[in-house]
């Protein structure tokens, strides 16, 4: 999946996302906000990296699944762990 971040938009949560986003040498386009607006971004087709601390993608896996409960198009999403 890193191999083709290309068509993806980077977003980095908190200062582990950051962290992962420099390891990785990506540069996030959405550091704000970042759980609603990867979500909403997915919701318009935008394929999103999501990078997130582990004890925080949690809170993005349910925010993905609230807005599947209520759309007809479901946002498909893996999660990978990096370490």
């Amino acid at each position: 999946m890193l191999r083709d971040a290309d068509g993806f938009i980077v977003a980095a949560l908190d200062v582990g996302g950051l962290a992962a986003a420099k390891e990785l040498g990506l540069k996030p386009r959405i550091e704000f906000g970042v759980v609603p607006a990867a979500v909403e971004a997915a919701e318009r087709g935008v394929n999103v990296l999501l990078l997130a601390p582990e004890e925080r993608a949690i809170e993005a896996v349910q925010a993905i699944e609230a807005a599947n409960a209520r759309l007809e198009d479901k946002i498909l999403y893996e999660s990978v762990a990096l370490s």
